[in-house]
């Protein structure tokens, strides 16, 4: 499960590197992203600082424990890919955060990137 939170960690590294240009291209045309169909434009310097978190969450995770058991490692892969995802629909559909269905989707990931990490801390302070 390591190779997959490392490879999981360096996507998202390689992603907020990629979503710099659109912040770039922002700043340079404000007006330019409204024309791909971004409504909220900060959902996108959002949605780049959170993979760069997530991202160094993984890696960090998967080098300084290898042997993190699957059990702890799938829900907090499965997490923080989720949780940055959260802010698509919102640069696109600012009032997507009131339907049921976004609601639902982001609490699932937020239980899983938070009920993850508290594993792997009981798992790592208990002795692994």
């Amino acid at each position: 499960m390591t190779d997959v939170l490392l490879a999981v960690g360096v996507l998202q590294l390689a992603s907020a590197a990629l979503l710099g240009w659109l912040m770039a291209l922002h700043r340079a045309s404000p007006t330019a992203l409204g024309k791909l169909g971004i409504k909220a434009p900060h959902r996108v310097t959002q949605l780049h600082l959170d993979q760069v978190m997530m991202g160094l969450i993984d890696l960090a995770i998967a080098t300084a424990f290898p042997d993190v058991p699957d059990a702890i490692a799938i829900p907090i892969i499965v997490g923080t890919i989720l949780n940055p995802l959260g802010f698509v629909p919102l640069a696109f559909w600012p009032k997507a955060d009131e339907t049921l269905v976004y609601r639902g989707g982001i609490g699932l990931s937020f239980i899983a990137t938070s009920g993850g990490l508290v594993a792997l801390a009981v798992w790592v302070l208990a002795g692994r």
